[in-house]
């Protein structure tokens, strides 16, 4: 990874960074965890306003 996670903003950056491939997961997130994922991300780390 060559972002602090903590740093990031970007919601899709993180999940392709800490999510493998699919073929490897043992489960699928579907577009709505994903969205609902999204929601909680923006309400940590608000456009803008990082750490």
């Amino acid at each position: 990874m060559d972002f602090d996670p903590h740093e990031q903003q970007e919601f899709d950056a993180l999940i392709a960074a800490w999510l493998p491939k699919p073929d490897f997961y043992p489960f699928v997130l579907s577009p709505t965890v994903l969205g609902k994922l999204r929601f909680v991300h923006g309400l940590i780390h608000p456009e803008g306003n990082v750490r």
